[in-house]
């Protein structure tokens, strides 16, 4: 899959080699997509907030206002997102299934995350086990956190401008 300014959201049948589908989407300037690990759900990130979407109708489920930069866990029951208040910053964790917040934000004191910044790769990212998170600062860190006690983990000082996060 793959999304761009115009709101439109491609789906590539890459065994196939053929056109994508393309579905426009009520929410414009679509820049942020994820897709749950069972592929059933679609997290899609506008700049008003994220979109969950159930990924075969792309009707909406449920929407997360001031939100951004959508991560699936692992297991897909829970999704992570940054805000996009420049006061609040934190990671969010959300119930996939009911929209609901599920445990306290983790804060990132002194660290904003520059969440509207378009460049690289994706800001947040769960370890493949699902129990540690990661994310990129705008100040050039990447600090990953041990999601069950909410402690930091490691706290790694890039030397250079960071543009994503990936944990094995």
């Amino acid at each position: 899959a793959s999304t761009g300014w115009d709101g439109m959201v491609r789906l590539w049948d890459l065994p196939r080699k053929g056109n994508p589908k393309t579905v426009e989407l009520d929410t414009p300037a679509t820049e942020y997509l994820s897709f749950s690990p069972n592929g059933d759900m679609l997290a899609t990130a506008h700049p008003a907030g994220v979109v969950l979407r159930d990924a075969f109708s792309f009707e909406e489920v449920y929407r997360l206002d001031g939100q951004a930069r959508p991560v699936f866990s692992p297991s897909g029951d829970r999704l992570a997102t940054v805000s996009t208040d420049a006061n609040d910053t934190a990671i969010h964790f959300w119930d996939c299934p009911s929209g609901q917040q599920i445990s306290a934000p983790l804060l990132l004191e002194g660290h904003t995350m520059d969440p509207r910044h378009t460049g690289g790769g994706q800001r947040l990212a769960f370890s493949t086990n699902g129990k540690l998170i990661g994310c990129a600062t705008a100040r050039d860190r990447v600090i990953v956190f041990d999601v069950a006690s909410a402690r930091t983990h490691r706290d790694f000082d890039l030397q250079s401008r960071s543009f994503g996060c990936f944990l094995s």
